[in-house]
């Protein structure tokens, strides 16, 4: 008796209906399918983004050793460059000393021959 309701519902409504359900089904599976891609991009991007960090951390090593480098290597040219002036200051010293030398007998020389 429950039953007979439903056969007053015509075959068409019932067509209707179970289109309408399929549809609403189907478009539920494609708004999760929707979903699960907008969450995969969501995961692609922040892999990126962790990737670019990384990446931006590491050529920030490379410049601070490259400049630790640099220095390091002007630190060395500038002592070189001090041991070049102290030897140079040293010999033009000991070439000035022995042309005063060198004067003071060449004048002692002409001193006794006059």
């Amino acid at each position: 008796m429950m039953t007979s309701w439903l056969k007053l519902v015509p075959s068409w409504a019932w067509l209707a209906l179970a289109s309408a359900l399929s549809l609403v089904l189907v478009g539920g599976a494609q708004q999760v399918r929707v979903a699960l891609a907008k969450v995969e991009a969501a995961q692609a991007v922040a892999a990126k983004e962790l990737q670019a960090a990384a990446h931006e951390h590491t050529l920030g090593e490379i410049a601070r050793a490259a400049v630790r480098q640099l220095q390091a290597q002007q630190e060395k040219r500038q002592a070189l460059e001090l041991r070049l002036a102290a030897l140079d200051a040293k010999e033009h010293k000991e070439l000035t000393d022995a042309q005063a030398e060198n004067a003071d007998l060449d004048f002692g020389a002409i001193e006794t021959k006059a």
